[in-house]
């Protein structure tokens, strides 16, 4: 006696099944996208409030916040000396004998490394991972397979006394750098300080922001 064979699928049915899957894929992987950008703004966020937290017990030590940027400054016998930003110099164009003529930074590679271990807050936390952001830091988006530091300190602070009466729900310590996205410096390239108009809009067109009482905003 003959068995009756299971009709096998037919290919209009074989279409629709594939259709099927494509229209899921379409709904579930922007999702995924979306949850695994969500965990890299988590990142950035507790990156943000360690450097407010550095640059709290920085002042606390020193009475004012750190300097958004190195520059030379004067030590009374008209010489110059290097005076770090909360991210330094990695190399210097003269001399304090000759009062200098200013320095470079780097925000990729070991000359990335150095300005951020040559900066005011090392020391305060010393992991090189809290200055950048998970997102930048996909060379799709910066253009450099080993940034070191992404963010940029609001540049209107420059060492302002801690001490002073800072009203710390309304000022911006650091934010998301927004030279390579956003707005664009001059130069084209990432520096250590920005105005506070000039947020980097890394997540979902949107840059975060930390203030000096620790509260982060997306803006």
């Amino acid at each position: 006696m003959k068995t009756a064979q299971k009709p096998a699928f037919t290919l209009i049915e074989l279409l629709v099944v594939i259709a099927i899957i494509a229209i899921l894929a379409t709904l579930i992987l922007p999702a995924l996208g979306r949850a695994r950008e969500s965990g890299r703004n988590t990142k950035c966020v507790a990156n943000l409030r360690q450097l407010q937290l550095a640059s709290i017990n920085y002042a606390s030590d020193s009475s004012h916040l750190p300097w958004s940027a190195s520059f030379w400054g004067d030590v009374g016998d008209g010489s110059k000396v290097h005076v770090h930003g909360w991210v330094a110099w990695y190399d210097i164009y003269g001399s304090k004998e000759n009062q200098g003529s200013g320095g470079q930074y780097a925000w990729y590679g070991a000359n990335g490394y150095s300005s951020i271990t040559n900066g005011s807050l090392w020391g305060y936390n010393n992991s090189a991972d809290i200055y950048l952001c998970p997102t930048f830091a996909f060379s799709s988006v910066c253009g450099q397979s080993a940034p070191s530091f992404s963010y940029a300190m609001n540049s209107s602070i420059r060492g302002i006394n801690a001490l002073g009466g800072v009203q710390g729900a309304t000022l911006v310590l650091f934010g998301d750098s927004s030279i390579l996205k956003g707005v664009v410096s001059p130069t084209g390239t990432l520096i250590s300080q920005f105005l506070t108009n000039q947020v980097g809009i890394w997540h979902n067109g949107k840059g975060n922001v930390v203030y000096y009482d620790g509260h982060v905003e997306r803006q």
